[in-house]
């Protein structure tokens, strides 16, 4: 019963970054100080980010948009990671609790988080050949993109002998962004 309450007031705490991060190298398409660069996560982070943003698109559940990111750093340091190939012959090297968008409209059982939007989230780690992750694609003879399945080739957890940084980039409303393939990553 409320009457028999001896706390007034409960405070929720949880790690930030709880999703996991990308490798340095992977890349990404943004816009800043209105140029549009390819640039890594680590070169990224290594630009003084302090009161600048950058544009990167997101997934708002019904199209992709430009919109604001920022904070992109070092938030893990690891000595395991997940390298993943995908059918379009790209490569994403990532820590294994990092979370990908699946290409479904199910709910997988292996899921560990669905988005606002409505998609599903599944940990590096649980991915598997086969599965197929969203991607933002860009529509033939048109400027709007739209989701489709890119699938996974090749998929390997790896022990490294060093301990390796990991950055994430936060987009803050939209929780999630594109890499320069396509896929849909989801921010810490």
């Amino acid at each position: 019963p409320l009457a028999k309450m001896r706390v007034g007031k409960l405070i929720l705490m949880s790690d930030p970054d709880p999703d996991g991060p990308l490798a340095g190298d992977t890349k990404l398409e943004v816009v800043f100080e209105n140029e549009r660069h390819t640039v890594t996560m680590a070169e990224l982070a290594a630009l003084p980010w302090v009161n600048r943003t950058y544009k990167v698109f997101a997934w708002n559940g019904k199209a992709a948009i430009l919109t604001e990111a920022h904070g992109c750093r070092v938030t893990t340091v690891s000595d395991k990671t997940v390298v993943i190939r995908f059918e379009d012959e790209s490569k994403i090297v990532c820590a294994p609790n990092h979370e990908w968008t699946l290409y479904s409209s199910k709910t997988d059982p292996r899921s560990s988080a669905t988005l606002n939007v409505g998609l599903h989230c599944i940990q590096a780690r649980r991915l598997k050949v086969g599965d197929r992750v969203a991607r933002l694609i860009q529509k033939e003879g048109s400027t709007k993109m739209e989701l489709r399945p890119l699938m996974i080739t090749k998929i390997k957890e790896r022990s490294a002998e060093e301990n390796i940084p990991f950055y994430c980039l936060t987009v803050p409303a939209f929780h999630n962004f594109a890499l320069l393939n396509g896929a849909v990553s989801k921010n810490c």
